[in-house]
């Protein structure tokens, strides 16, 4: 795009508090002077011609010193340099010189390979190759499916259903978790009651998960978060979840939303899990099946064969290299055993 008027000019018209005089073409037509390439800008916009004179003048690089009215010298002031980027000359405005000509003064001041918070004895550089397993899982991808209603006829079990059905036909092995009978968190149980021990260990067999869950009140049922607070983070010095795939589904009994499949996105990566990109959201679910709980075929049902796809094309990718995936600077440096001790230490004094 190019601009047929002194940036300088424009910028001083743009920040002048007084209206510029307009020439007698540009008085009778009620257009800006001021054409950016072939556009031709609607009549009495005094708004958008001062918004292409600001335009103008920063395209061609006009000291930004004199639009923010920053104190520099001249020899820090800017240059027309189509080289360089704006936002590091606009730190060169604010430097006052600290730079020599030509030179950048983020670069000048942090070169970008200096990095004196970090420990070079535990920062190692990623190996492409080992994002390759040397051997590859023979056994079929091990997919656990949650859902989050009771009821005879749920629609979040039927989907979750008619999503284990196309995981078997891909070659999964899929194996559902009832929530029936499993007690509230904090509800003077712990973890040895049979419903929490059943759950655990089918969250240590799995290899990646569903979760589906109607949307009540806006939000994910109370049955399918109970599930979710029932799994740890860390189990016996393991942690479960970590690094496994995850897929997540709503059903609605009116217009499409997306609330649950967010919530049980941010879930899903609290839970340390590699959420997959693609959801399932069915509007109207009951509108879906037919008496024998079975979907009819339409764009709901399309997508949540997607979905299914996506996970067990995602869970074969990542099953056999979690280790790399999962080797964290930032546990090299600190335990998770020392980073827990760390944390739980009660303050003194």
């Amino acid at each position: 795009m190019q601009v047929t008027s002194c940036p300088a000019a424009c910028m001083r018209a743009a920040l002048s508090p007084t209206p510029q005089p307009k020439s007698s073409t540009a008085a009778r037509s009620g257009r800006c002077a001021i054409k950016p390439g072939n556009i031709a800008l609607p009549p009495k916009s005094p708004t958008i011609c001062r918004y292409f004179s600001m335009l103008a003048a920063y395209a061609a690089i006009v000291p930004l010193s004199a639009m923010l009215c920053l104190p520099i010298d001249e020899s820090s002031r800017l240059e027309s340099r189509t080289s360089s980027w704006p936002g590091l000359i606009f730190l060169q405005t604010c430097q006052s010189g600290s730079a020599k000509p030509g030179e950048d003064s983020m670069t000048h001041r942090h070169p970008m390979t200096d990095t004196p918070s970090l420990d070079d004895a535990q920062f190692k550089p990623v190996d492409p190759q080992s994002l390759v397993p040397n051997s590859h899982s023979t056994h079929p991808p091990r997919i656990l499916i949650l859902y989050g209603s009771m009821r005879e006829r749920s629609y979040s079990r039927l989907s979750a259903e008619e999503g284990a059905r196309i995981l078997v036909k891909l070659g999964a092995e899929v194996k559902f978790y009832n929530p029936a009978g499993l007690p509230l968190v904090d509800d003077g149980v712990d973890a040895s009651h049979p419903k929490v021990d059943e759950l655990r260990q089918l969250v240590t067999w799995c290899e990646g998960m569903v979760w589906s869950s109607p949307e009540r009140h806006g939000a994910m049922t109370g049955v399918m978060k109970s599930q979710i607070d029932w799994i740890p983070l860390s189990l016996g010095g393991v942690r479960p979840t970590q690094g496994k795939t995850l897929a997540v589904m709503q059903v609605s009994g009116g217009s499409q939303s997306f609330n649950t499949v967010n919530q049980l996105r941010i879930l899903g990566r609290w839970m340390r899990l590699l959420t997959i990109p693609n959801q399932s959201s069915i509007a109207k679910a009951w509108d879906e099946f037919d008496e024998d709980g079975r979907m009819r075929p339409s764009p709901f049902y399309n997508r949540l064969v997607d979905v299914m796809e996506e996970l067990y094309r995602f869970t074969l990718l990542t099953r056999d290299i979690k280790h790399v995936l999962l080797d964290r600077y930032s546990e090299r440096v600190e335990s998770h055993a020392e980073l827990s001790k760390r944390v739980r230490q009660p303050k003194t004094g």
